[in-house]
């Protein structure tokens, strides 16, 4: 008879509490010395103030490493609170305890009773913790630290999300991860915004929140820009046009749709990676108003959770995401809705492994 798998809930020092999948038997044990935690003893088991998810230190390379970018300097509003974004929302993860299995081969995952899925399955996830800011750090500094974040992850092929910060640290982790790779870059943006701001007097100078699309149209590695969700009334100046700008405007967003889009992109510009955007504005009001820019109209959060499965059901190549622009302060109940797109985010680019995996393995990647 198989044996039943035991999850790992607590542990102090060598010795660990047990459980089994339902939680219905508990067992007290002793780790192993060449155990997966045998080198991190002097480190808690739980980082429960660190880690998303409570994940463990472990000695396992990690499928996705997780990290924050507490920055508010590329936004148009004054003392924004985005830079409180993943404290936040690292907080309300904890809610979700994702437990290692006793032998170090699987991982517990999260239960989603809506859909009746099970995401994040024998998934082991590395919170890196959050980019160190001054008060005095402008975007060279930021430009720095997330060139040698995506080093450290490109080094060890994983796949990684970023949450942000404003909606300019996107422009700074695909130029980084674009002089990385020697492939062509998809990205595809859930916005209720097109980020292509070009008033001469304010948004031009230099790359922020509300312009940084346009700056990456320019480079010749990104193949195109979806943008799903995007919504509300602009004057003449505020349309931004472009040969690899493609917009799924709120109205039309379902995962069929998207999927034919995505489809299509990729005859059209052959073989490319995927990167994943999502801007917390993009959903209604309703269900997440902690935004700076917030705009009704949105669809409905579940065809945001259907459409991200779509993109990486048709599209299974996405190698990073980035969750930018919630805002912090809020109850912590009131992240629950982000906390589900990014663990729907990270089941998705889990499955996409060992895609990634050979695309490393085919030179793809270059680190």
């Amino acid at each position: 008879m198989e044996e039943e798998t035991k999850y790992i809930i607590r542990k102090i020092n060598n010795k660990v509490l047990l459980t089994n999948k339902s939680l219905s038997k508990y067992w007290e044990g002793i780790l192993d010395p060449n155990s997966i935690f045998s080198n991190k003893d002097h480190q808690s088991n739980l980082k429960e103030e660190k880690s998303f998810f409570g994940f463990p230190d472990n000695n396992e390379e990690p499928d996705i490493k997780i990290f924050g970018i507490p920055y508010n300097k590329g936004s148009l509003i004054s003392e924004s609170r985005v830079n409180l974004f993943p404290y936040y929302l690292r907080s309300v993860s904890q809610r979700l305890p994702i437990y290692i299995g006793l032998h170090g081969k699987n991982s517990s995952g999260i239960f989603d009773l809506d859909s009746n899925k099970q995401l994040l399955q024998d998934c082991f996830i590395e919170d890196l913790g959050d980019l160190y800011f001054d008060k005095e750090d402008d975007s060279d500094k930021l430009v720095q630290h997330v060139s040698n974040i995506l080093d450290n992850i490109l080094l060890s092929k994983s796949s990684f999300c970023a949450i942000g910060g404003d909606h300019s640290v996107s422009y700074y982790l695909v130029k980084s991860l674009l002089d990385k790779i020697n492939k062509k870059l998809l990205i595809i943006q859930f916005d209720a915004h097109h980020d292509c701001g070009s008033n001469i007097l304010k948004l031009d100078r230099e790359v922020n929140h509300a312009n940084f699309i346009r700056y990456l149209l320019e480079f010749d590695k990104i193949a195109a820009i979806i943008q799903i969700g995007v919504r509300g009334l602009r004057a003449l100046g505020q349309m931004y046009y472009h040969p690899k700008l493609i917009q799924v405007p709120s109205t039309l967003v379902s995962p069929s749709i998207v999927k034919d889009i995505i489809y299509r992109t990729i005859e059209n510009y052959g073989n490319t990676l995927g990167y994943i955007s999502f801007d917390s504005d993009v959903l209604d009001p309703k269900d997440f108003p902690l935004v700076d820019f917030p705009t009704v109209g949105g669809p409905a959060f579940r065809i945001f959770l259907n459409t991200i499965q779509e993109i990486f059901n048709t599209f299974p190549q996405i190698i990073g995401a980035d969750i930018v622009e919630g805002l912090g302060g809020g109850n912590l109940y009131q992240y629950e809705p982000i906390l589900h797109i990014l663990t729907y985010i990270l089941d998705g680019i889990n499955k996409s492994r060992n895609n990634i995996i050979k695309y490393y393995q085919e030179g793809a990647i270059i680190k």
